[in-house]
């Protein structure tokens, strides 16, 4: 999580006022644990979830809350993906009639592309949202 966030070990234990890297790669390694107001002070350098932070679990209610979104979300994103297909169809008829037909479509092609990207964008964000899982502390990309 650490590395997630953009702190190398040196950067953190400054943050904290901690001994040095050492110290950090000692925490991280499970070689020592630190007191309760360090591991304040690294939830909040870290924006991390204290609960989350000490078990390497959600607490029960952002769990709960996930799940009950969950089919939300992912119906969200099956009526984006119609949505897209949708535009995708008509910007590629557009096209093939301005080829054929001489006819300029320009404006209405750039409107649908701005379109595309808007919900492209909104996509991303939800579907990475979705199959996002938390972090846990033995996670080998921390």
């Amino acid at each position: 999580m650490r590395c997630k966030s953009g702190f190398s070990q040196s950067a953190l234990a400054q943050k904290i006022h901690y001994r040095g890297s050492p110290s950090i790669s000692k925490i991280e390694n499970d070689n020592t644990w630190p007191d309760k107001d360090t591991f304040l002070m690294i939830a909040e350098v870290l924006n991390a979830d204290l609960h989350w932070l000490i078990t390497g679990t959600l607490p029960p209610s952002i769990k709960e809350a996930a799940e009950l979104l969950k089919p939300i979300g992912q119906a969200w994103i099956k009526n984006t993906e119609q949505e897209m297909d949708t535009l995708r169809d008509e910007k590629f008829k557009l096209e093939l009639q301005q080829k054929t037909d001489k006819t300029d479509n320009s404006v209405r092609l750039i409107e649908l592309q701005d379109s595309l990207d808007e919900i492209i964008a909104r996509y991303v964000k939800v579907a990475s949202l979705l199959s996002a899982t938390p972090r846990t502390p033995d996670d080998p990309a921390d």
